[in-house]
């Protein structure tokens, strides 16, 4: 609800001539705050406990009668506002406005707190119209992640950008973001498409590289598990003739063994007669040494 404020004899006067002449409105540069809490009156010329000044002021019409008014003040120091005055560019009291004796204050400032007041006047038979505010503005402080203050909206290409702390993300900017995201994601489909076939071929061929089965105790193994690849086989045999678990589709290499028989430590040779069959030979007559074995081919 606005504040009834009285207009006082002398900002009367300035208004009244202001408007005879022609001449521009009367502009307002400068809040009072004081600590009296009465009833004005019109010939009041000054606050009756004045504390201070503040030029932290911004102010507009908003009705044919009634004025906006925000003012803020930065500093360390503390009072008690009771009572507020609207002080023109030459120095005189326009009007004014105070709680009544008794009453509680307009407002409190602490020392390490911002003030911020914002006031719609009403000004009873005077145009709102006649009155203006000086190149004054209030100056919050701007806001931190720690501090509240002011803070500017960024744009969407601020956003996009993502470069800036000190301005604030809107749901706007934010869809912005999201819809190059998704713009971006969808030119490349055809990569993240190509990218997964190659992963499956990939894990495809890491599968073939070894035949996944078990293994017995005469067998072989692959690598890579195609044709034409390096075939290695193993068992174990007595003196003799054998096929080899696979036949080698295209050379025998070499081949080696092993005594498993710790009985008979005999000599004992081993060899390729072709691609299907190999021969273990031992110097023991009673040749029944059990004979680990390992070839290779491919």
């Amino acid at each position: 609800m606005p504040l009834e404020i009285t207009i006082t004899d002398a900002g009367r006067a300035a208004i009244i001539n202001a408007e005879n002449t022609g001449t521009d409105p009367v502009t307002i540069t400068e809040i009072g705050v004081g600590s009296g809490r009465y009833n004005p009156t019109a010939s009041q010329t000054t606050l009756q406990t004045e504390i201070k000044r503040l030029n932290t002021i911004a102010g507009a019409a908003v009705d044919d009668d009634v004025i906006h008014i925000t003012m803020s003040d930065n500093s360390s120091d503390s009072y008690s506002v009771g009572e507020i005055g609207l002080f023109t560019d030459a120095g005189v009291l326009l009007a004014l406005y105070s709680q009544p004796s008794g009453s509680g204050w307009i407002v409190e400032k602490a020392t390490q707190a911002q003030l911020l007041l914002a006031i719609d006047i009403t000004l009873t038979s005077i145009n709102a119209a006649s009155i203006t505010f000086g190149d004054t503005d209030f100056s919050n402080s701007p806001a931190t992640q720690s501090v509240v203050g002011v803070v500017r909206l960024a744009d969407d290409q601020e956003t996009i950008d993502g470069a800036q702390g000190d301005i604030a993300v809107t749901p706007l900017g934010l869809a912005a973001v999201v819809a190059l995201i998704n713009q971006a994601i969808g030119n490349n489909t055809t990569l993240i498409n190509n990218n997964t076939t190659a992963i499956t071929a990939l894990e495809d061929s890491a599968g073939d590289l070894f035949d996944v089965r078990a293994w017995g105790a005469s067998d072989y193994i692959r690598i890579p598990d195609v044709a034409d690849g390096f075939i290695i086989q193993w068992g174990a045999n007595e003196e003799g003739t054998y096929s080899f678990p696979t036949a080698f589709p295209n050379a025998y290499l070499a081949g080696v063994t092993g005594d498993v028989d710790s009985a008979n430590q005999d000599f004992i040779s081993f060899s390729g007669l072709s691609l299907s069959q190999f021969q273990i030979q031992s110097d023991l007559a009673a040749a029944n040494s059990l004979t680990s074995w390992i070839a290779i081919g491919y």
